[in-house]
């Protein structure tokens, strides 16, 4: 197929050492912003997903460019992504090896396969079997801090190469009120303990995304989430949940001090127009140890002697979904004209806002409130939600 084709500087040798901190590629649609981060990032190993095993038939290939990619410095580890429905397939070995085969030019694959504690040593004895009729000489995949918790691990360990260790997940809530995370610290340093204990090579994925919870509006019940795409246009209560940069910064310390680990790989790369992700810039201060700002900010620009624009910038911030925004004129008087998507809640005609509502535009791009009669900026408090 000619997607396969590849050059040979897109192989590089396992052992080779990476300087970078790895990412996941986890678009399954490249659109040129993809395609602009990825020829962007300085050079280093990206594990792109390059299918996702359906319960039944034959899987699909993501159409990756690459030769366009093939011009960077990159190793590529292409990842199979498998659900627990494709996990139950009669005929799952065979797809694979079908798969490993029309992957061949690469010297690794991934394997992402949500398996359940209690299908551990069944996961252990697919891998055995692949391993003498896949062509790629390393082979990785996924887990859980509960499946290195779990006393089979031993087993699942030793059938491949290495293991990457995704300290991040989540637990659905049933309701808008009951807790929610994405990276539970303690379960994180507990679960790289015991992979550092059980002695293999590894790796850990760190969480540098959101994840956007959906509740109906009325019952406030749980409906879906949205992790990468945009949110549906259906009216939900919203709740976004990020790891703590704090947490990331001290994981990215830790990470100095272990003797099995062999990279951080985050997931997942930064693109432009990403809103659930954190945006480059901001990744690169925690990958220095810097706690990043805030990131919110409310610009007056003049565009006549007697009138402001008033924009709000987002730099960084992907775990709030709405700002609320205060405002303190020096005369409270005024016409104004407030711009589309604006809540116009409270709004007293003749009097300059004090108070609006807008949905918080993604990392690193902005949102036009609307003009003010005003020749002073207004005094602004932004309250994230």
């Amino acid at each position: 197929m000619k997607q396969l084709v590849l050059l040979l500087s897109l192989i590089f040798l396992p052992s080779l050492c990476v300087a970078q901190n790895a990412f996941y590629v986890w678009q399954q649609l490249w659109s040129s912003n993809v395609l602009e981060a990825v020829c962007a990032e300085p050079a280093t190993t990206l594990y792109p997903v390059a299918t996702v095993v359906p319960a039944s038939g034959t899987s699909t290939l993501v159409q990756i460019p690459w030769n366009e990619v093939a011009a960077t410095d990159h190793r590529f580890v292409p990842v199979i992504r498998i659900p627990l429905q494709a996990f139950n397939r009669n005929d799952l070995e065979p797809e694979l090896v079908r798969l490993a085969h029309a992957l061949k030019p690469f010297d690794e694959i991934q394997l992402d396969l949500d398996c359940p504690e209690s299908r551990m040593n069944e996961y252990a004895d697919l891998i055995s079997n692949l391993r003498k009729q896949i062509p790629q000489p390393v082979l990785s995949i996924t887990v859980l801090p509960c499946h290195v918790g779990n006393r089979s691990f031993q087993r699942l360990a030793e059938t491949v190469d290495s293991y990457v260790l995704q300290v991040h997940g989540l637990a659905v809530p049933e309701t808008f009120d009951d807790p929610a995370e994405l990276m539970n610290r303690k379960t994180a340093d507990r679960a790289i303990r015991q992979a550092e204990a059980w002695g293999r090579p590894y790796s850990i994925a760190l969480p540098c995304y959101a994840y956007e919870l959906n509740f109906d509006p009325t019952s406030e019940k749980f409906m879906y989430l949205t992790a990468e795409g945009p949110s549906r246009r259906r009216p939900t209560l919203k709740k976004r949940i990020a790891a703590d940069p704090a947490d990331l910064i001290d994981l990215v310390s830790t990470f100095q001090t272990l003797e099995h680990a062999e990279q951080i790989i985050w997931f997942r790369l930064p693109v432009k127009g990403d809103r659930l992700c954190l945006p480059r810039p901001t990744l690169c201060n925690i990958e220095a140890g810097e706690l990043p700002m805030s990131g919110i900010e409310c610009v007056a620009t003049a565009i006549s002697p007697t009138t402001l624009e008033l924009a709000l910038y987002n730099t960084n911030v992907i775990h709030a979904t709405r700002a609320e925004l205060t405002f303190t004129w020096d005369k409270p008087s005024g016409a104004f004209d407030l711009y589309q998507n604006i809540d116009r809640k409270q709004i007293v005609p003749g009097q300059l806002p004090t108070t609006l509502s807008v949905d918080l535009p993604a990392p690193g791009q902005s949102v036009k409130l609307g003009w003010f009669s005003s020749t002073n900026s207004p005094k602004t408090t932004v309250n994230l939600k």
